[in-house]
């Protein structure tokens, strides 16, 4: 914001220096600096219009990066529903298969 101020002070001095023009009847100088005084507002303009724009598009990707993030966490979530820790753990014993052919009896 700081080349907004700059030109917002250009814009200023230019019409007090045309409005002084003016007043001594310098019409062609006059005409110069209103133009420029002109082309400053539309730039200042132009700076503001880009500064809301790319403020609305900063604050969409925050809030699509916050809905991902809420997204994986209710998805982390529903897995740890599933999945318990303790499933794994809670198989049943089992016998080893009996090898009688090697057995000696």
């Amino acid at each position: 914001m700081f080349w907004t101020r700059v030109l917002g002070c250009l814009l200023i001095m230019a019409i007090t220096v045309a409005e002084s023009a003016n007043d001594e009847g310098k019409q062609m100088h006059t005409q110069m600096l209103y133009f420029v005084g002109g082309v400053l507002v539309l730039i200042l303009f132009c700076c503001l219009v880009g500064s809301v724009v790319s403020g609305v598009i900063y604050r969409k990707k925050q809030l699509e990066e916050m809905r991902l993030q809420a997204d994986y966490e209710a998805h982390k979530t529903e897995i740890r529903k599933v999945i318990k820790p303790k499933d794994f753990f809670d198989v049943p014993a089992q016998k080893p298969p009996s090898n009688e052919m090697f057995s000696e009896k």
